[in-house]
């Protein structure tokens, strides 16, 4: 079956791929990158919580989105929260210049960009998110999650374009990476405190497709049409933000208020999705025991009770007493049936 599906994504891609644009055919194999990645990462999920390997099925895949369950409306939320306040941010800049990219290309960009960007977000957070949603983590296991992720987080856009201008700075990438940084431990502490990457994959896909579809900025690491490109203050080392940063406090100093801005970052998502908070959530329907489930065992049990009537005669008394409403699964299940059994012996 893998095989058919490749030779006909193969013998349908070639072909549309070769009719496209060169900048459409790179966007079209970072999807074939990203969507590599993706199964790479679900197998890292799965190795490192579940222990197994091999093939990739739909259990394995579930259990590395979601402990549970996949909360589409949280991720939505999250979605659209970022989406609005990025939407705040660059919305001026919008209605002063306009949106010259209007056309069948722009459309034809989105499209993919919504594609690929939704797997290259996805991605990123079962590598760098996805551990902090385990409800069982040890004191070590936090620090890592929620302090050394979102730095490692920061240090993967190392060869990012923005950073190029810098040259031989060192200490310039360095603070440049704390924008990143600022959004992963933002990202990283909604994933611990909602319990899954829901919220934050929502937050992350809606960062990356504004700027790759509403707003974009060169040089960006994103090839794609968006409506308005305008030159990014990192295209030139003399308006490059972190140019002058020359000495390991500067750095630290910036490190600093990216965590306060992070920590400022978090208050209002946090409130907004605190009643959905793990801590307070329901046990999951499967380990719960349903009415039903008790109504099943009480008339299962009522029904060896009757035979049991009719085999012991005069004994039956001991045995003839109604169950009370509300009686536990294990004692009707456990305790009553082997008394039965005991006496039917």
């Amino acid at each position: 079956m893998y095989y058919i599906i490749g030779l006909l994504a193969i013998s349908i891609g070639i072909p549309s791929v070769i009719a496209l644009g060169a900048l459409f055919q790179s966007m079209i194999y970072t999807n074939l990158y990203w969507n590599l990645s993706l199964f790479m990462a679900i197998r890292y999920v799965n190795a490192l919580f579940l222990n197994i390997s091999g093939a990739i099925d739909w259990v394995k895949m579930k259990y590395a989105f979601a402990p549970y369950q996949f909360d589409w409306k949280r991720a939505c939320a999250g979605f659209i929260y970022q989406f609005i306040m990025m939407a705040i941010s660059f919305g001026p800049l919008l209605m002063t210049h306009g949106a010259p990219n209007l056309s069948a290309d722009w459309l034809l960009s989105t499209l993919i960009c919504i594609a690929f960007i939704g797997v290259q977000t996805i991605t990123e957070e079962l590598i760098f998110r996805r551990p902090a949603a385990e409800e069982k983590q040890n004191t070590l296991a936090k620090i890592c999650n929620l302090a050394f992720m979102p730095v490692l987080f920061a240090f993967a856009h190392f060869w990012n374009p923005e950073l190029s201008v810098y040259n031989g700075n060192l200490f310039a990438k360095l603070a440049t990476l704390s924008n990143y940084a600022t959004m992963g431990y933002v990202w990283a502490w909604m994933t611990y405190l909602t319990g899954g990457i829901e919220f934050s994959w929502g937050m992350h896909f809606a960062n990356n497709l504004f700027l790759s579809v509403i707003i974009g900025f060169y040089p960006s690491v994103v090839l794609s049409i968006p409506l308005l490109v305008l030159p990014a203050a990192w295209s030139s080392l003399n308006t490059a933000p972190f140019a002058h940063i020359n000495s390991l406090w500067q750095v630290a100093c910036v490190w600093f208020n990216m965590i306060i801005q992070a920590v400022r970052g978090t208050i209002l998502p946090y409130c907004i999705l605190l009643p959905q908070r793990a801590l307070y959530a329901t046990q999951p329907a499967q380990e719960s025991v349903t009415t039903k489930d008790l109504n099943a065992a009480h008339a299962r049990i009522s029904h060896q009770s009757s035979l049991s009537k009719a085999r012991l005669g005069p004994h039956s008394s001991y045995v003839s007493e109604s169950l009370p409403d509300g009686t536990l699964r294990s004692y009707i299940q456990t305790g009553l049936s082997k008394f039965i059994q005991t006496l039917c012996a």
